[in-house]
Formats: structure tokens, sequence, C-alpha cells
């Protein structure tokens, strides 16, 4: 289905990385102060992620991990830097659900303005679209092994 790497990697970019910096933005302007965190690390991810859209566009690979704690779990050298980034691309994929839930579950999109609301929605739906997109090209890949 889709096996072309670099596609692959920018379709990462559109429906995963960029829709997390929305969760964890709108999220961040939803708590008022204690918001501040949220904000500024959604904005080194968007940072990382135009990056790599960039350095793919152009040098046909990824100068960045996907998000900043990804990169922070992977400095240093030593044992295991790739174990490491994976962990920390984990660790944003469970912090930016975790979001997406307290904001949904707690009744917090009405606080949003229209413009707000309508780039949670579209992050939902090109996550969503994703995650099944990425699910299906896995198993077909699997089936032609």
């Amino acid at each position: 289905m889709l096996h072309n790497p670099i596609f692959l990697a920018a379709l990462e970019v559109f429906v995963v990385g960029l829709p997390f910096c929305v969760f964890k933005a709108l999220t961040g302007t939803l708590a008022g102060g204690w918001g501040l965190p949220l904000l500024m690390l959604a904005a080194v991810d968007l940072a990382f992620n135009l990056r790599n859209l960039a350095t793919l566009a152009w040098h046909r690979e990824r100068t960045r991990p996907v998000c900043l704690l990804a990169w922070l779990l992977s400095l240093g050298a030593g044992v295991k830097a790739d174990a490491r980034r994976e962990l920390g691309a984990a660790l944003d994929v469970a912090l930016s659900f975790l979001l997406v839930a307290v904001v949904v579950g707690g009744g917090l999109l009405g606080g949003l303005p229209a413009w707000g609301l309508a780039a949670w929605n579209a992050a939902v739906v090109l996550n969503v679209l994703g995650a099944g997109a990425f699910q299906v090209n896995q198993a077909v890949s699997r089936l032609r092994a």
C-alpha cells in the first residue's frame, strides 16, 4: 500500500506530529497560567515537525526526532539510544492522548473559541484517519512478506 519511507515519514508529521501540537497548544490555552509548559512544548514540537517536513522534502531524511521528549531521552552516548528515543515518542503519544481524554471527558471543548474548536476537530480527524491508514498499511505489508 504505502511503501515510500519518505512519504510515510511526511504523512506521520501530518497525521501525528501536527495534530499532537494542536492538542498540546489548545489544552495549554484552556489551562490558563498552568498551560504555559504545554504551549512551550507545542511550540518546540511544531518546530521539530516543520523542520522534519523541510528536510524530508529537500534532503529525503529527518534531521530531528518526532518530538522534544524523544530528542531529550535520546541525548548522550551510550546504550539503547534508539530505545530511549522510542520511549520519548511513546511518552509523547501518552501525553497527547491524556490531554484529549481530559479535554473531551471534562467537557472543556466548549471553552475553545470557534477557530480552536475547528482546529481541534481537524486534528482529531487527521489523527484518527492516520492511525487507521498506518494500521492497514502495516497489515498489508505483513501479508506481502
